[in-house]
Protein backbone atom coordinates (compact mmCIF):
# COMPACT_ATOMS: atom_id res chain seq x y z
CA UNK A 1 0.00 0.00 0.00
CA UNK A 2 1.14 3.21 -1.18
CA UNK A 3 1.01 5.93 0.77
CA UNK A 4 -0.35 9.30 -0.20
CA UNK A 5 1.61 12.00 -1.02
CA UNK A 6 3.87 14.07 2.04
CA UNK A 7 3.75 17.61 2.47
CA UNK A 8 7.07 17.24 5.04
CA UNK A 9 8.06 20.28 6.91
CA UNK A 10 4.17 21.84 6.75
CA UNK A 11 3.15 23.08 10.02
CA UNK A 12 -0.05 20.74 9.94
CA UNK A 13 0.06 16.82 9.63
CA UNK A 14 -2.73 15.08 8.67
CA UNK A 15 -4.21 12.56 9.71
CA UNK A 16 -7.30 9.68 9.07
CA UNK A 17 -8.68 9.03 12.84
CA UNK A 18 -11.77 8.81 15.12
CA UNK A 19 -12.00 11.81 17.36
CA UNK A 20 -14.81 11.12 19.85
CA UNK A 21 -16.85 14.55 19.28
CA UNK A 22 -20.32 15.84 20.20
CA UNK A 23 -22.15 16.52 17.14
CA UNK A 24 -23.98 19.62 16.53
CA UNK A 25 -26.75 19.46 14.60
CA UNK A 26 -27.02 22.73 12.37
CA UNK A 27 -28.74 24.45 9.49
CA UNK A 28 -26.71 24.77 6.70
CA UNK A 29 -26.40 28.82 5.46
CA UNK A 30 -24.65 30.46 2.26
CA UNK A 31 -23.55 33.60 4.18
CA UNK A 32 -21.51 33.69 7.66
CA UNK A 33 -22.98 32.20 10.70
CA UNK A 34 -22.03 33.35 14.03
CA UNK A 35 -22.59 31.03 17.60
CA UNK A 36 -21.87 32.23 21.01
CA UNK A 37 -21.95 28.92 22.95
CA UNK A 38 -19.61 26.31 22.94
CA UNK A 39 -20.27 22.38 23.20
CA UNK A 40 -19.98 20.82 27.12
CA UNK A 41 -16.49 20.29 27.42
CA UNK A 42 -15.70 16.66 28.04
CA UNK A 43 -13.71 15.62 30.77
CA UNK A 44 -10.45 14.01 29.49
CA UNK A 45 -6.46 14.44 30.06
CA UNK A 46 -6.05 16.13 27.44
CA UNK A 47 -9.37 18.37 28.07
CA UNK A 48 -11.03 19.12 24.75
CA UNK A 49 -12.54 22.90 25.53
CA UNK A 50 -14.06 23.15 22.06
CA UNK A 51 -15.87 20.43 19.63
CA UNK A 52 -18.27 21.53 16.31
CA UNK A 53 -19.60 20.04 13.75
CA UNK A 54 -19.53 22.24 10.09
CA UNK A 55 -21.90 21.10 7.21
CA UNK A 56 -21.37 22.55 3.35
CA UNK A 57 -23.59 24.60 1.87
CA UNK A 58 -23.41 24.59 -2.03
CA UNK A 59 -21.00 22.30 -3.97
CA UNK A 60 -19.24 25.24 -6.41
CA UNK A 61 -19.63 28.14 -4.21
CA UNK A 62 -17.31 28.31 -0.51
CA UNK A 63 -19.57 28.28 2.44
CA UNK A 64 -17.80 31.33 5.17
CA UNK A 65 -19.22 29.89 9.01
CA UNK A 66 -17.88 31.53 12.01
CA UNK A 67 -18.06 30.31 15.66
CA UNK A 68 -17.07 32.48 18.63
CA UNK A 69 -16.49 30.31 21.57
CA UNK A 70 -14.70 31.20 25.18
CA UNK A 71 -12.40 28.85 27.36
CA UNK A 72 -12.38 29.89 31.08
CA UNK A 73 -9.63 29.31 32.25
CA UNK A 74 -7.23 29.44 29.24
CA UNK A 75 -4.96 26.53 29.43
CA UNK A 76 -1.25 26.92 30.56
CA UNK A 77 -0.01 24.10 28.10
CA UNK A 78 0.04 23.63 24.28
CA UNK A 79 -3.48 23.39 22.25
CA UNK A 80 -4.05 21.82 19.44
CA UNK A 81 -6.94 22.03 16.58
CA UNK A 82 -8.15 18.71 14.83
CA UNK A 83 -10.43 18.26 11.81
CA UNK A 84 -11.99 15.26 10.86
CA UNK A 85 -13.40 15.21 7.20
CA UNK A 86 -16.51 13.15 6.76
CA UNK A 87 -17.60 9.70 9.11
CA UNK A 88 -14.67 8.11 7.35
CA UNK A 89 -16.75 6.23 4.56
CA UNK A 90 -15.93 8.24 2.05
CA UNK A 91 -19.59 9.45 0.77
CA UNK A 92 -19.77 13.09 3.26
CA UNK A 93 -16.65 14.14 2.80
CA UNK A 94 -16.08 18.39 2.09
CA UNK A 95 -14.24 18.89 -0.76
CA UNK A 96 -12.33 21.72 0.32
CA UNK A 97 -11.89 23.11 3.74
CA UNK A 98 -9.87 26.16 5.14
CA UNK A 99 -9.58 26.86 8.80
CA UNK A 100 -8.81 30.53 10.63
CA UNK A 101 -8.58 31.02 14.16
CA UNK A 102 -8.66 34.35 15.97
CA UNK A 103 -8.36 35.99 12.57
CA UNK A 104 -5.40 33.88 11.55
CA UNK A 105 -5.17 31.02 8.69
CA UNK A 106 -3.95 27.83 10.84
CA UNK A 107 -5.00 25.72 8.22
CA UNK A 108 -4.13 26.32 4.51
CA UNK A 109 -7.05 25.26 1.94
CA UNK A 110 -7.49 21.26 2.08
CA UNK A 111 -8.98 18.95 -0.23
CA UNK A 112 -8.65 15.74 1.38
CA UNK A 113 -8.14 13.98 4.66
CA UNK A 114 -7.72 15.24 8.13
CA UNK A 115 -5.84 17.82 9.75
CA UNK A 116 -4.09 18.84 12.83
CA UNK A 117 -2.19 21.61 13.75
CA UNK A 118 -1.15 23.78 16.69
CA UNK A 119 -2.76 26.73 17.76
CA UNK A 120 -3.13 29.60 20.81
CA UNK A 121 -6.21 29.74 22.65
CA UNK A 122 -7.30 33.27 24.33
CA UNK A 123 -10.55 33.76 26.99
CA UNK A 124 -12.11 34.70 23.79
CA UNK A 125 -11.69 32.77 20.60
CA UNK A 126 -13.02 33.33 17.09
CA UNK A 127 -13.19 30.38 14.59
CA UNK A 128 -13.89 30.82 11.00
CA UNK A 129 -14.22 27.81 8.99
CA UNK A 130 -14.52 27.90 4.79
CA UNK A 131 -15.98 24.75 3.14
CA UNK A 132 -17.18 24.22 -0.40
CA UNK A 133 -19.33 20.90 -0.99
CA UNK A 134 -23.00 19.52 -0.25
CA UNK A 135 -24.99 20.39 2.84
CA UNK A 136 -24.67 16.94 4.11
CA UNK A 137 -20.70 17.06 3.61
CA UNK A 138 -19.40 17.90 6.88
CA UNK A 139 -16.12 18.59 8.91
CA UNK A 140 -15.67 17.93 12.55
CA UNK A 141 -13.36 20.06 14.28
CA UNK A 142 -12.17 19.63 18.40
CA UNK A 143 -9.80 21.69 20.20
CA UNK A 144 -7.56 20.20 22.52
CA UNK A 145 -4.98 21.33 25.48
CA UNK A 146 -2.36 20.23 27.90
CA UNK A 147 -3.13 20.90 31.35
CA UNK A 148 -0.18 22.50 33.54
CA UNK A 149 1.92 19.86 33.66
CA UNK A 150 3.90 18.72 30.53
CA UNK A 151 3.26 15.14 31.59
CA UNK A 152 -0.04 14.40 33.48
CA UNK A 153 -0.21 11.32 36.13
CA UNK A 154 -2.68 9.93 33.71
CA UNK A 155 -1.84 10.07 30.20
CA UNK A 156 0.14 8.09 28.46
CA UNK A 157 2.70 10.46 26.87
CA UNK A 158 4.58 13.87 27.82
CA UNK A 159 2.59 16.59 26.44
CA UNK A 160 4.97 18.93 24.58
CA UNK A 161 3.87 22.18 24.84
CA UNK A 162 6.80 23.82 22.25
CA UNK A 163 8.12 23.08 19.74
CA UNK A 164 11.68 21.12 19.85
CA UNK A 165 10.57 19.12 23.41
CA UNK A 166 9.80 16.08 24.28
CA UNK A 167 6.47 14.13 23.44
CA UNK A 168 3.90 14.42 21.70
CA UNK A 169 0.89 17.20 21.07
CA UNK A 170 -2.24 16.81 22.93
CA UNK A 171 -4.07 15.56 20.17
CA UNK A 172 -2.11 12.82 19.25
CA UNK A 173 -1.63 11.95 23.61
CA UNK A 174 -5.71 11.66 23.42
CA UNK A 175 -5.59 9.93 19.97
CA UNK A 176 -2.55 7.10 20.65
CA UNK A 177 -3.93 6.95 24.24
CA UNK A 178 -7.25 5.59 23.52
CA UNK A 179 -5.59 2.40 21.84
CA UNK A 180 -3.34 1.88 24.34
CA UNK A 181 -6.25 2.13 27.15
CA UNK A 182 -7.65 -0.28 24.98
CA UNK A 183 -5.18 -3.01 24.91
CA UNK A 184 -4.60 -2.46 28.67
CA UNK A 185 -1.20 -1.15 28.86
CA UNK A 186 0.86 0.24 30.95
CA UNK A 187 2.12 3.93 30.70
CA UNK A 188 5.57 3.82 29.60
CA UNK A 189 6.93 7.02 31.76
CA UNK A 190 6.15 5.26 34.67
CA UNK A 191 8.79 2.38 34.11
CA UNK A 192 11.45 5.61 34.52
CA UNK A 193 10.86 5.42 38.12
CA UNK A 194 13.07 2.07 38.22
CA UNK A 195 16.46 2.69 36.97
CA UNK A 196 17.17 -0.32 35.87
CA UNK A 197 14.32 -1.15 33.54
CA UNK A 198 14.16 -1.44 30.43
CA UNK A 199 11.29 -1.68 27.85
CA UNK A 200 10.13 -0.98 24.41
CA UNK A 201 6.69 -0.60 22.95
CA UNK A 202 5.57 -0.35 19.05
CA UNK A 203 2.57 0.34 17.81
CA UNK A 204 1.00 0.70 14.60
CA UNK A 205 -2.34 2.22 13.45
CA UNK A 206 -3.25 1.89 10.16
CA UNK A 207 -6.04 3.86 8.87
CA UNK A 208 -7.24 1.09 7.33
CA UNK A 209 -6.27 -1.81 9.17
CA UNK A 210 -6.02 -3.70 12.78
CA UNK A 211 -3.99 -1.44 15.21
CA UNK A 212 -0.85 -3.32 16.32
CA UNK A 213 1.16 -3.40 19.36
CA UNK A 214 4.41 -5.12 20.58
CA UNK A 215 6.00 -4.50 23.71
CA UNK A 216 9.44 -6.00 25.22
CA UNK A 217 10.83 -6.10 28.72
CA UNK A 218 14.45 -6.85 29.35
CA UNK A 219 14.55 -9.24 32.97
CA UNK A 220 18.13 -10.32 33.04
CA UNK A 221 19.24 -11.67 29.97
CA UNK A 222 15.75 -12.12 28.57
CA UNK A 223 13.35 -10.51 27.20
CA UNK A 224 9.71 -10.66 27.80
CA UNK A 225 7.07 -9.96 24.72
CA UNK A 226 3.45 -9.09 25.15
CA UNK A 227 1.64 -8.32 21.80
CA UNK A 228 -2.02 -7.03 21.29
CA UNK A 229 -4.20 -6.55 18.01
CA UNK A 230 -7.45 -5.03 17.56
CA UNK A 231 -10.12 -5.47 15.65
CA UNK A 232 -11.28 -2.88 13.10
CA UNK A 233 -9.75 0.02 11.07
CA UNK A 234 -7.43 2.30 13.53
CA UNK A 235 -7.98 5.36 11.22
CA UNK A 236 -11.78 5.51 12.23
CA UNK A 237 -11.78 4.45 15.52
CA UNK A 238 -10.77 1.82 18.52
CA UNK A 239 -11.57 -1.83 18.19
CA UNK A 240 -12.40 -4.36 20.87
CA UNK A 241 -9.03 -6.45 21.75
CA UNK A 242 -9.07 -9.55 19.85
CA UNK A 243 -6.05 -10.74 19.86
CA UNK A 244 -3.15 -11.14 22.94
CA UNK A 245 0.30 -13.07 23.38
CA UNK A 246 2.31 -13.01 26.69
CA UNK A 247 5.66 -14.69 27.01
CA UNK A 248 9.72 -15.30 27.17
CA UNK A 249 12.01 -14.96 24.16
CA UNK A 250 14.35 -17.41 23.91
CA UNK A 251 18.23 -16.92 24.61
CA UNK A 252 19.07 -16.32 21.02
CA UNK A 253 15.81 -14.41 19.99
CA UNK A 254 16.84 -11.79 23.11
CA UNK A 255 20.30 -11.70 22.37
CA UNK A 256 19.28 -10.58 18.43
CA UNK A 257 16.74 -8.38 20.13
CA UNK A 258 19.36 -6.49 22.18
CA UNK A 259 21.80 -5.92 19.12
CA UNK A 260 18.76 -4.86 16.91
CA UNK A 261 18.17 -2.08 19.55
CA UNK A 262 21.63 -1.25 19.74
CA UNK A 263 21.97 -0.64 15.88
CA UNK A 264 19.12 1.68 16.17
CA UNK A 265 20.59 4.26 18.57
CA UNK A 266 16.97 4.92 20.00
CA UNK A 267 17.42 7.78 22.06
CA UNK A 268 19.30 9.52 19.72
CA UNK A 269 16.20 9.09 16.97
CA UNK A 270 14.12 12.75 16.78
CA UNK A 271 10.78 12.11 17.68
CA UNK A 272 9.68 13.13 14.39
CA UNK A 273 11.15 13.63 10.58
CA UNK A 274 9.22 16.20 9.54
CA UNK A 275 7.55 13.60 6.76
CA UNK A 276 4.10 13.76 6.82
CA UNK A 277 0.53 13.89 4.66
CA UNK A 278 -3.03 12.23 4.16
CA UNK A 279 -4.06 9.15 5.76
CA UNK A 280 -1.68 6.53 5.49
CA UNK A 281 -0.04 4.46 9.09
CA UNK A 282 1.16 5.76 12.12
CA UNK A 283 4.24 4.03 13.90
CA UNK A 284 4.52 5.33 17.45
CA UNK A 285 8.07 3.56 19.35
CA UNK A 286 8.21 4.52 22.97
CA UNK A 287 11.75 3.48 24.98
CA UNK A 288 12.89 3.65 28.80
CA UNK A 289 16.36 2.55 29.63
CA UNK A 290 18.43 3.87 32.76
CA UNK A 291 15.49 6.16 33.88
CA UNK A 292 15.39 7.60 30.39
CA UNK A 293 11.70 7.83 28.39
CA UNK A 294 11.70 8.64 24.45
CA UNK A 295 9.36 8.31 21.89
CA UNK A 296 9.77 8.55 17.75
CA UNK A 297 6.83 8.43 15.45
CA UNK A 298 6.89 8.33 11.80
CA UNK A 299 4.39 8.50 9.04
CA UNK A 300 4.28 5.75 6.51
CA UNK A 301 7.94 4.28 7.97
CA UNK A 302 7.88 1.31 5.51
CA UNK A 303 6.27 2.84 2.27
CA UNK A 304 7.93 6.12 1.94
CA UNK A 305 11.54 6.60 0.93
CA UNK A 306 12.38 4.47 4.45
CA UNK A 307 16.09 4.54 3.16
CA UNK A 308 16.50 8.33 2.18
CA UNK A 309 14.77 9.08 5.87
CA UNK A 310 17.51 6.73 7.69
CA UNK A 311 14.68 4.30 8.85
CA UNK A 312 16.63 0.99 8.07
CA UNK A 313 17.63 0.06 11.67
CA UNK A 314 14.19 1.43 12.62
CA UNK A 315 12.40 -0.95 9.97
CA UNK A 316 14.80 -3.91 11.07
CA UNK A 317 13.85 -3.95 14.64
CA UNK A 318 10.18 -3.69 13.96
CA UNK A 319 10.55 -6.40 11.49
CA UNK A 320 11.71 -8.71 14.34
CA UNK A 321 9.34 -7.69 16.74
CA UNK A 322 6.51 -8.48 14.21
CA UNK A 323 7.62 -11.68 13.40
CA UNK A 324 8.11 -12.85 17.26
CA UNK A 325 5.27 -11.60 18.00
CA UNK A 326 3.31 -14.58 16.62
CA UNK A 327 0.02 -12.25 16.34
CA UNK A 328 -2.38 -14.17 13.65
CA UNK A 329 -2.21 -10.55 11.38
CA UNK A 330 0.51 -8.49 10.69
CA UNK A 331 0.24 -4.93 10.08
CA UNK A 332 -1.48 -4.52 6.86
CA UNK A 333 -2.99 -1.00 5.87
CA UNK A 334 -5.63 -1.74 2.93
CA UNK A 335 -4.71 -5.04 2.80
CA UNK A 336 -0.89 -4.77 2.34
CA UNK A 337 1.36 -5.86 4.25
CA UNK A 338 3.44 -2.64 6.28
CA UNK A 339 6.41 -5.27 7.25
Amino acid sequence: MKCSGPFGGSEYKTYSLSVSLLFLICAAATKTQVATKPHPKPSANPSSVYTELFLGCDSDVPCTQQKTFPVDPVPSGGCSLAVRNGDGRGTDEARSYEVFLNSERVIPVHHSGNAQVHVKIFSNNTLKVVLTGESFRKVFLEILCATASAFADDSYFPIKTKSGEEGVTPFEAQWFGKFLAQMKEPPLPEFTKDANAEVYRMMILPTWGNAILVRVQKHGAIYSLSARRLEGQAGFGVGKLVEAKDFELSAEDSKALEQLIRNLSFFQLATDDDVLGDDGDEWIFEGVSEGTYHVAKRWCASSYNPNKRGLMAFLNLCRFLVNKSTLSERPKNKGHKLI
